[in-house]
């Protein structure tokens, strides 16, 4: 199987902290948010988990129209409802 070739161009962030990898020392693994050139393809915003040792994981890639529509949904968001339906549901 051929080697996945990719070109970080622009690391906006981790969405979560380092977690440790079970019966790895020193191994880490983080989600983070990234515009990332897949081979040859037009280059495509990124959200998926990573080692600190530079493995990807599963994950999800956005083209530009629908990270702009992400945000759009995420911005008209009443996250303030939302973090009560959270609380309310790790209290059932």
């Amino acid at each position: 199987m051929e080697d996945f070739k990719y070109i970080v161009l622009e690391r906006y962030g981790k969405l979560s902290d380092d977690k440790p990898i079970a019966n790895t020392p020193n191994k880490t693994t983080s989600k983070e948010f990234q515009l990332i050139q897949w081979g040859t393809d037009t280059p495509k915003f990124d959200i998926r988990t990573w080692s600190n040792t530079g493995t990807c994981y599963k994950g999800i890639t956005l083209t530009f129209d629908e990270c702009r529509n992400l945000r759009e949904i995420l911005n008209d968001i009443d996250i303030d409802r939302v973090e009560r339906v959270f609380s309310i549901k790790k209290c059932k």
